[in-house]
């Protein structure tokens, strides 16, 4: 496991600064009345690399091991290096600036810190010491970092960035909406494969056309955005966003394949209604010097809110689940017609399958604590659904 985090660190060094680049370049290459449509179009090609990626994951998953899917990366690495030599123009702005230490030390300190707690505070205990003491060092060095950017004249960041009203009202969407998205994007997966009865690589397939759907209505609405004010593409999209988590909060073992497509399609052209339409409007106006700058602290954002809603999604779930079985368990106590009736049923199918005397009994028992985890679990991501379109 440390061998996997540590590689996954480099993997981030090396992939950090993609995409706050690309969107530099980006701005760089098109002007204003196109540059919606440029948004889109990178939208398009992340959706499609998603699509493809889900689907290959999950049969080299099925078939092989989870060390195929890093292994399946490096041909198309490969090809992306040749191809940015190539075909990708300089950016006119070479200046250099002077490197600020203390403030890259600083911010590293906060971030390592800050997303080891998240993604460690299950498994240890949100009020262990360790927990407690990250959550202390990320607290000292966000203050620290805070004071030496707005000290310094050539800061590492310009904090200055968020005194724009467009890019930090930005911001705290693309935090809100990517913090809803990733952390559920994550557990729907996990219900699809747990609750349900699917495997990776058929969850992969179920996210091919969502997939699409986001890449196809990113270019729509970033296209879009230069026509009109993107704030209505915006809402829009956050409308059917929370009319597509109500959706899921009512699904059941029994919900259809093609029921669960449908409310993904819903999930996925929302967010292409407001992604690109928001990295439009966080962008509008700022000066062409600082663009490279706000499109870094953006992804940062989105990087941090992701992370964040991963764990906050996947606590919450830990939490309603526990209270709903407690619930659940408590009635299981009593004796209850429906209760009588599942215990009579299978008891039945267990002497039809050649049990016999206290087996029965015992087999009994533990499905019936089988079907109350599940039935608790199912409630719990119901009660995280609304959650989630409440927050949309």
């Amino acid at each position: 496991a440390q061998s996997l985090i540590l590689f996954r660190i480099v993997q981030g060094i090396g992939g950090g600064p993609l995409q706050p680049l690309s969107l530099a370049i980006l701005y760089e290459s098109f002007p204003p009345q196109q540059r919606g449509m440029a948004v889109g179009m990178f939208n398009v090609a992340t959706a499609f690399g998603l699509a493809i990626g889900r689907i290959v994951g999950g049969y080299l998953i099925e078939t092989e091991s989870w060390r195929a899917t890093f292994y399946v990366s490096v041909p198309f690495g490969v090809i992306g290096l040749f191809m940015a030599f190539l075909l990708i123009p300089r950016l006119t702005d070479q200046s250099r600036r002077p490197i600020d230490f203390l403030g890259l030390i600083s911010m590293a300190t906060f971030l390592i810190s800050f997303l080891l707690a998240l993604t460690q505070g299950r498994q240890e205990g949100w009020g262990s010491a360790y927990i407690l003491t990250l959550f202390g060092l990320a607290l000292f060095a966000f203050l620290l970092f805070i004071l030496v950017e707005c000290s310094l004249t050539t800061p590492l960041v310009d904090l200055r960035l968020y005194r724009n009203p467009n890019f930090a009202i930005g911001c705290l969407v693309n935090f809100l909406n990517t913090m809803v998205f990733q952390g559920l994007t994550f557990l729907i997966a996990l219900f699809l494969q747990r609750v349900l009865p699917y495997n990776p690589w058929q969850v992969g397939l179920l996210m091919l056309p969502n997939s699409i759907a986001f890449g196809v209505f990113s270019l729509l609405s970033g296209r879009l955005s230069d026509l009109i004010d993107p704030r209505w593409a915006m809402v829009l999209g956050f409308t059917t966003f929370a009319l597509g988590y109500y959706g899921f909060s009512y699904m059941t073992v029994w919900t259809t394949t093609g029921t669960i497509i449908f409310l993904l399609l819903i999930r996925s052209i929302s967010y292409g209604w407001t992604n690109s339409p928001n990295i439009y409007a966080s962008m509008q106006g700022l000066p062409e010097e600082m663009v490279k700058m706000a499109a870094g602290l953006y992804n940062l954002v989105r990087g941090i809110s992701g992370t964040f809603g991963v764990a906050l999604c996947a606590t919450f779930l830990e939490k309603r689940r526990d209270v709903h079985a407690i619930f659940l368990g408590q009635a299981q106590d009593g004796t209850t017609p429906v209760l009588e009736d599942t215990a009579s049923g299978l008891h039945w199918l267990l002497w039809q399958a050649g049990e016999t005397g206290e087996m029965i009994r015992v087999k009994t028992t533990a499905l019936l604590h089988s079907l109350v985890v599940r039935e608790a679990t199912i409630q719990a991501y119901h009660a995280l659904f609304l959650t989630g379109a409440l927050l949309s």
